[in-house]
């Protein structure tokens, strides 16, 4: 699964998992059975559009 994340954006799975993971400790996904489920869409987009803007 990681993989396939990783080819989707353009990226590599050590990366992938370990974006995964800071995001899983921060509470923002949690993971169960293989699945990855959105726990604060907020909090991702914040971190998306701070990194954006830093860019």
């Amino acid at each position: 699964m990681h993989e396939d994340i990783a080819r989707l954006i353009g990226s590599v799975r050590v990366v992938v998992n370990r974006l995964l993971n800071r995001f899983k400790h921060e509470g923002i996904i949690h993971t169960e059975a293989g699945n990855i489920r959105l726990a604060d869409l907020e909090r991702l987009q914040e971190k998306a559009e701070r990194r954006l803007h830093r860019g």
